[in-house]
Order: C-alpha cells, then sequence, then structure tokens
C-alpha cells in the first residue's frame, strides 16, 4: 500500500528546494536546485521568474527519483517563496521584465515619498520603510518604467508565479501580502490607501486566498514536465517567514521562534493586528487565518562570523578538514566560565551596507584571553536578542515557555545554553527546519492528509535537543545585562 506523500516547495533567493512529508509525519528528504541572482547596476538584484519554475521542474524529478516516490503517492503540494520580489506579468500571463528581489536597493527616492506620504495621511507603518518593501520597488516601476506598468496585467510574488504555471490560478495569501505595504491588517484585504495616495490600481494586484485554500490542480500540460499525475491538488501556499514559523511549529498564541541566520530574527504568534508606532517590533500576517507573527531583528551572523574567522582563524580551517562545525570545534576551546568583566555591544552603530557592522568591545583588561572575547561575544549577542525582545514582552505580557531556536548558530550548544539563562526560557532546536517544510504542512493540512495544524505540528515536528535555563545563573546574567545597557546608552546614544 502506498503512503501519501505532500510536497513542500520553497523558492527562495538562490534555489528552489523540495521537502517531502508522508502522513505519519515522517521527513522523507529534501533536495535543492540553485540558480543566479543577476547584478546589471549596482545595488540591482534580478532573476528571471522562469528560472524558479525550470528549477522546480529539475527539483520535483529529483526528488521523485532520489526518494523513490511513487508519483501516484503525491497527493498533495504547498509552495512558499521569498518576499517582497514583486513579478509583473501581462495580459498573457508572462512576466514583462524580470524579478525585482527583496534585497533589491535602487527604490531608496521612493522610501521619502511612501514615509512623507503616511505621515500626512496618518498610516501606522506595520513594517520597516525600506527599499526591501514591494510598494517602493512598484512605485519604481511606475516612475521609471511607466510602459512596464501600463502592460502590467498583475503584480504577484514568486510562489505565486510559479503556482500560475503549475495550476493557471492567479491568487497570493495574507502573510505574503501583508510584508509588501500594500496591505491593510485590520481590514485584512489590500489597502485603500494605494488608490487614494499612491494612485496603484486594485485591479492590478490579485485575490487573496487563505494558506491553506486549495486553489488549484496541476494541469495535464506541467504534469508530464514533473513526472507527475495531472490534478494533484495545490494550495496557496504562504511567505517564506511564515513557513519558517510553521515548520518551527508555531501555531498557537505567544509561541516563539528565534532564527539564527546572517541577521538574527525572532518571531512570536499573537491573534490580533496591532501595529507599533514607535517601531518597536513589526508584524506580518501569519499562514494561519487570523493569526499574526510579532516580529524583530537583531545581529547575529555577520558579527559571529567576523569574531570566529579573524581571531580563530586556523581553527575554523582545523575544523573544516576535521569535517566538523568549526563554531561547535571552537567552543571546546572556550576555557572561562565567565568573561570577567569584559562586555561585547553587537549594534554600536549602523552602516549602509547591511554585510558591515560597527560593534564595541568594552572593560578589556591584560588579564583576557581570546576565550573570554570569544564568550562575551556570544553573551552580548544573546542580549541584543533580549533587547529587542523587551519591548514586546513589556507590551504583550506573554507567558513564553520553550522557545524554538532554527538557523546556522542554533548548532551552538553552548550558545543555545547562554540563550537558554538570558531569557530564562526553555531553548527547543528542532530535529528538521526549513521553510519547505513548512510550505508541506500547509499542503497537507489544506488536503486533509492532516486533520488540523494542531495534528501536522504534533506528527512532523521533532525536538533534537532542548537546555533548560539554570535559573542560579540567570541573576548574574541579569546584572551583566544591566551593565550592557548602561554601557551602550552611555556611549552610544544615538543606536
Amino acid at each position: 500500500m502506498l503512503e501519501d506523500v505532500a510536497l513542500g516547495v520553497d523558492i527562495g533567493t538562490t534555489g528552489c528546494k523540495v521537502t517531502a512529508l508522508n502522513s505519519n509525519g515522517d521527513v522523507l528528504g529534501s533536495v535543492m536546485v540553485p540558480y543566479e541572482v543577476r547584478t546589471p547596476h549596482p545595488g540591482w538584484a534580478e532573476q528571471d521568474p522562469n528560472d524558479w519554475f525550470n528549477a522546480f521542474i529539475q527539483a520535483i524529478r529529483k526528488i521523485l527519483r532520489d526518494l523513490s516516490i511513487q508519483p501516484r503517492s503525491v497527493k498533495a503540494l504547498g509552495i512558499d517563496g521569498m518576499m517582497n520580489s514583486p513579478v509583473f506579468i501581462d495580459e498573457e500571463l508572462k512576466p514583462i521584465r524580470p524579478c525585482i528581489l527583496w534585497l533589491d536597493q535602487r527604490s531608496y527616492e521612493q522610501i521619502s515619498i511612501i514615509s512623507k506620504l503616511f505621515k500626512e495621511h496618518g498610516i501606522t507603518s506595520p513594517l520597516p520603510i525600506t527599499p526591501v518593501v514591494a510598494l517602493a520597488k512598484i512605485l519604481w516601476v511606475i516612475s521609471r518604467e511607466p510602459r512596464t506598468w501600463e502592460k502590467t496585467y498583475k503584480v504577484i510574488l514568486p510562489k505565486d508565479y510559479v503556482r500560475l504555471k503549475l495550476t493557471g490560478s492567479l491568487a497570493t495569501d495574507p502573510s505574503d501580502a501583508s510584508a509588501t505595504l500594500l496591505f491593510d491588517g485590520e481590514k485584512y484585504s489590500w489597502a485603500h490607501y494605494l488608490k487614494e495616495i499612491f494612485m496603484v490600481d486594485l485591479d492590478k494586484l490579485p485575490e487573496i486566498k487563505q494558506s491553506s485554500e486549495v486553489v488549484g490542480f496541476i494541469t495535464k500540460e506541467v504534469s508530464s514536465l514533473l513526472g507527475l499525475p495531472e490534478g494533484i491538488p495545490v494550495v496557496t501556499g504562504c511567505s517564506d517567514g511564515a513557513a519558517d514559523a510553521l515548520a518551527a511549529g508555531l501555531v498557537n498564541k505567544y509561541d516563539t521562534l528565534i532564527r539564527l541566520g546572517t541577521s538574527g530574527a525572532l518571531f512570536m504568534v499573537y491573534d490580533k493586528y496591532v501595529p507599533d508606532v514607535k517601531q518597536s517590533y513589526f508584524i506580518l500576517a501569519h499562514a494561519i487565518q487570523n493569526a499574526w507573527l510579532i516580529h524583530q531583528m537583531f545581529p547575529f551572523g555577520i558579527p559571529h562570523k567576523w569574531f570566529f574567522e579573524t581571531f580563530y582563524r586556523h581553527e575554523v580551517e582545523q575544523a573544516k578538514m576535521k569535517n566538523v562545525d568549526p563554531y561547535a570545534y571552537i567552543e571546546e576551546l572556550i576555557d572561562v566560565k565567565e568573561p570577567d568583566g569584559l562586555f561585547f555591544i553587537p549594534n554600536a552603530g549602523y552602516e549602509e551596507d547591511p554585510s558591515y557592522f560597527y560593534g564595541a568591545f568594552i572593560g578589556i583588561k591584560h588579564s583576557h584571553t581570546r576565550s573570554h572575547f570569544a564568550l562575551a561575544l556570544l553573551i552580548g549577542l544573546a542580549f541584543s536578542l533580549r533587547e529587542a525582545l523587551e519591548p514586546i514582552i513589556e507590551k504583550f505580557k506573554p507567558n513564553v515557555g520553550a522557545v524554538k531556536l532554527i538557523g546556522g548558530g542554533s548548532r551552538s550548544p553552548l550558545l543555545q545554553e547562554i540563550m537558554a539563562i538570558t531569557l530564562k526560557s526553555t531553548i527547543a532546536v528542532p530535529e528538521h527546519h526549513a521553510a519547505s517544510i513548512g510550505a508541506g504542512i500547509l499542503a497537507a493540512v489544506g488536503t486533509r492528509m492532516f486533520a488540523s495544524y494542531r495534528e501536522a505540528i504534533d506528527k512532523v515536528i521533532k525536538i533534537k535537543r532542548q537546555v533548560i535555563p539554570k535559573i542560579e545563573e540567570y541573576e548574574r546574567y541579569d546584572e551583566m545585562y544591566r551593565v550592557y545597557k548602561y554601557f551602550k546608552h552611555k556611549f552610544f546614544k544615538h543606536n
């Protein structure tokens, strides 16, 4: 008897990743097919949407072959994708120009326009107003490429384009829409101000449907390319951020996720749309209907990588030769239990180029060794997370139990312990994590392979390691945190 399989697909910045789940909740495996980011001008970043679809075809065929999955056992497919990467299509549903990716910086002139008009019309932005947001990119196209805008039938997002090619369905979901500054969180729909103050025609935006809703079926034409049967149901899908949260098991109010990647990011589930005028946090729609994700960023991967590759270069190279994780290898060499009055401030200033950071070590003594600096760095990164979380805790007063930890930094046992003490919460590291797993969960819930999100999470999410905070250490860390904040606000007031 064949087991039912759901395929989850992540359309990422550097490649298409597909993960297979079965009805028991087992992660059967994943494959990834890469594609390139094109930079025709400094600060620009573009991709041909058809590169995603070609990679998608290759990835589907590869996972069926590599995992020996019988095509007729595939019962559902879900797609997530990178946010704020608009695709401009014409009436024949073909791209008019390359997709402007989320990391593209060309629309900096539009930022001042958006900020000014939001202020004049009393609109509270749920997100930082930067060149990242899709509204800025659309305004750039209207201003610089009016012929493109004139020919545009719809503006859709990466996952929506791939699903369009699969099924012919034109739609997007609240999680992707809510990241664009084109969405009204109060009304849970496209914003009225688009037409009124930005002259953006709402007819050029797709219908918004729920993330787990079946909106189409694999067509006969595409089925032959994929090696899958015609008629497999495809759900609307969601943003990669929402898929990340779902793949970590965030379904209930106050469920919390920390991602330690190039930047640090935290997400907490909430049941109401509550934007913050001070922007001490941001808010996005979750893939789950009428649920929201409170979101904030903090420094992590760039200072972390800089320090260890600068001061432990030899050890990093040794670890690579031994085929072991370099950061875990280095942690075994840290021979101190406390930083002995040394503090690291990871966000002492700003730099226009996000690949740079300004940081500071404070309290250096002649007795300090590399180990003291390494420990101070890890604690400083954890303190920057606590600082980002503080206004959220103060406003929402959440009952945070276990915090899920994902990303490259989550592999560090020492950092897991430091995070647990700093947050006074249990740290839980999932055995598997990928946005494509979240997309697979959406597909399985939408087609009733799983009866509910709760059943899906109980079956799919397995915890590899739990770290319970050493409560006896919390007071010492709490005192260090107070000193950290004192130094930061005394010497770096501009931040």
